[in-house]
């Protein structure tokens, strides 16, 4: 099984992870609530794929290990995109962070380029829990197997900025991933790269 990062897994319930730490009780009522968690950064190891459990509030994420032979279902941010499910949610207090995502759609398509749907909005349009609000960022990832010009870079970065919600995308490549408006601002400098070893500082997203 290949799994990436950001991708989200349909679990049975938190009896299913192996944890390091005391499991606080809200883990528990979270994945009662949607039993789903996220691959993070981190390296498989002895069929343990590393996990997250996103509860409520931004304050709760819980680390945990998840053996790939518990795994339901894989919902990959690629697919979410693809499926466009946000269009029935036209009615949701939050229908102007759905309805931004069309537009969204239509720039990221028309550039031809391999992006995903990720965070809060990831997680509701896999699970179907509400964890949008109307404050909510659009987390994107867009996958960069080759690198790309620069004038190409401040160009989607542009795009975001002038979007009516917060857009925050990660560039994914094969080093890792950087922040695209981090990675606008920073030409001929290096960027904060997160690695599956940690952080990094580097002057290329595509090499380390």
């Amino acid at each position: 099984m290949e799994l990436k990062v950001h991708d989200l897994l349909r679990i049975h319930s938190s009896a299913d992870l192996e944890c390091v730490s005391t499991v606080p009780e809200w883990v528990h009522l979270a994945l009662k609530r949607a039993p789903w968690v996220v691959v993070r950064r981190s390296p498989v190891s002895n069929g343990r794929i590393p996990v997250g459990v996103r509860g409520m509030g931004r304050n709760q994420r819980f680390a945990a290990f998840l053996p790939i032979r518990f795994v339901n279902e894989v919902v990959t941010p690629v697919q979410l995109a693809i499926q466009a499910r946000w269009r029935e949610y036209s009615l949701k207090a939050e229908s102007q962070v759905f309805s931004q995502l069309e537009e969204i759609a239509d720039y990221y398509n028309r550039a031809g380029i391999c992006w995903g749907l990720t965070g809060s909005i990831g997680f509701e349009l896999a699970s179907g829990a509400d964890t949008v609000h109307p404050g909510s960022d659009i987390d994107l990832a867009i996958y960069l197997p080759q690198q790309v010009e620069w004038e190409t870079i401040t160009g989607w970065d542009a795009f975001n900025q002038r979007c009516s919600v917060k857009v925050d995308s990660l560039l994914e490549t094969p080093a890792g991933a950087c922040s695209l408006s981090e990675l606008a601002r920073q030409e001929k400098s290096t960027v904060l790269m997160r690695t599956m070893n940690g952080p990094a500082l580097v002057k290329c997203p595509w090499t380390i």
